[in-house]
């Protein structure tokens, strides 16, 4: 089975749409029929341990090296048996996705979306290829191309991505 392509969306700073550009580049490619799957890097350390004294955090104190919560519309998957990095959570996700999204991870060889306001100067550092450049939530820029800014249409976006990964 193939493995999914996967894109990075980085952005220049904090609060600069990288969350809202990535769900509405999820929308697109559901309403083309692809699965897409999602991973959130969250760069403080944070823990999604349940309250404290609730059995859920007691297995996990306990030692548990993964421990799933299942509720009536949800399961909720805790691992402390893997190490905190992208490839590892990469392996975690199902086989037979199109495509996996991620939120963050500049520093990963993975292409990029790079997500900037006007006001935010130069582009950051990123590693691996930059597909595109979406300023303002508005414009998008292919890369190499920094004065050929187009209006920002959920399609196109995803049109750059597939195409990047020669899917049209």
């Amino acid at each position: 089975m193939k493995k999914p392509y996967v894109v990075c969306i980085v952005g220049v700073m904090r609060h600069v749409g990288k969350t809202t550009i990535l769900t509405k580049t999820l929308k697109e490619m559901k309403r083309r029929g692809l699965q897409v799957g999602t991973i959130k890097h969250i760069s403080n350390h944070s823990t999604f341990d349940f309250p404290n004294g609730k059995d859920t955090s007691r297995h996990l104190k306990a030692g548990s090296s993964i421990t799933l919560a299942v509720t009536s519309s949800e399961i909720i998957t805790v691992r402390k048996d893997l190490p905190a990095t992208l490839e590892s959570a990469l392996r975690q996700m199902p086989k037979g996705l199109d495509y996996v999204l991620v939120e963050g991870f500049r520093e990963s060889q993975y292409p990029k979306i790079v997500v900037a306001s006007s006001s935010s100067g130069d582009l950051p550092e990123v590693k691996g290829d930059i597909i595109a450049v979406v300023l303002d939530g508005k414009r998008i820029l292919k890369a190499g191309a920094r004065d050929q800014a187009e209006e920002f249409k959920d399609s196109h976006l995803t049109d750059l991505i597939e195409r990047y990964f020669g899917r049209s």
